[in-house]
């Protein structure tokens, strides 16, 4: 299946018809709906194989760019019954690597926007299995981030683990000024700022680039 086609999440509603028409006539003229559920089950695990399975070029799933989105294979963009009964197979296993260009948090918002979408119209708890950093350093970029941080959101400031290969005294850096972001949220944001701009130089002593 290493062709499935993705697209961007679309409405349900298809042609004016109702979701729940376009559903009922999916169910009456599909032999889908014909087989258990549990070959069913079988099929979308199937057809979502080769995103979450490595590529020949030993990549795995698709990208959530600030740009691209969050795509959806076609498979769930079908009718109503197929995207509830296939969504947990997609986003339960599915490797989404979500990239974060110059520390930008857009893209991290938008995960965290379809998250809590997914929690609350099918119960499903998703998570992003890994993160990647593209791009220039940008310290406004950055800054931005932790503002988000420290009024409360949840967002990869940091993208690696303590003792993983890519973690560096500058990964450690940013993981404190996270904490600092986070630990004083019932303080003005004005006075973190000043605190993190001094912490900034820190920073500078690692990478010169923060200074630009």
């Amino acid at each position: 299946m290493a062709g499935l086609e993705l697209r961007e999440a679309a409405p349900e509603a298809v042609s004016g018809q109702s979701s729940s028409t376009a559903s009922s006539s999916s169910v009456a003229l599909s032999p889908l709906f014909k087989l258990p559920r549990e070959l069913r089950d079988y099929f979308y695990e199937y057809s979502f194989y080769s995103l979450y399975t490595p590529a020949p070029g030993g990549e795995y799933g698709i990208k959530i760019t600030k740009n691209e989105g969050i795509p959806e294979p076609a498979l769930l963009l079908t009718c109503k019954i197929i995207r509830e009964e296939a969504v947990m197979q997609f986003y339960g296993q599915t490797r989404l690597n979500l990239v974060i260009h110059s520390y930008d948090p857009a893209t991290m918002l938008l995960w965290n926007a379809k998250r809590v979408h997914l929690m609350r119209d099918y119960n499903l708890v998703a998570a992003v299995k890994f993160a990647s950093r593209t791009g220039p350093i940008s310290w406004d970029n950055l800054k931005r981030t932790l503002q988000l941080v420290h009024s409360g959101h949840h967002l990869f400031v940091t993208i690696g683990a303590r003792g993983a290969p890519n973690y560096s005294e500058e990964e450690e850096f940013l993981q404190g000024m996270t904490s600092v972001a986070r630990s004083m949220y019932y303080q003005e944001w004005d006075f973190v700022e000043d605190t993190l701009q001094m912490l900034r130089q820190g920073l500078v002593a690692l990478n010169l680039h923060w200074a630009n």
